[in-house]
């Protein structure tokens, strides 16, 4: 279940798209994380998602 207080903005949005994907990368057992570029040319933001590989071996 997803909450905000906040109003919608003005683009219609109401801001609960990263919240909802954390959740979904964490029940995966993986993670996200934020970068921002040094770069003036670069703008923007760039997300890192990591999720742990099946493991298919049989034991």
């Amino acid at each position: 279940r997803f909450y905000t207080d906040r109003d919608v903005d003005r683009n219609n949005h109401t801001g609960l798209g990263l919240p909802i994907v954390r959740e979904i990368i964490r029940s995966f057992r993986g993670s996200i994380r934020i970068i921002k570029s040094d770069r003036a040319e670069y703008s923007g933001a760039c997300f890192i998602i990591n999720l742990p590989l099946k493991n298919d071996q049989k034991t």
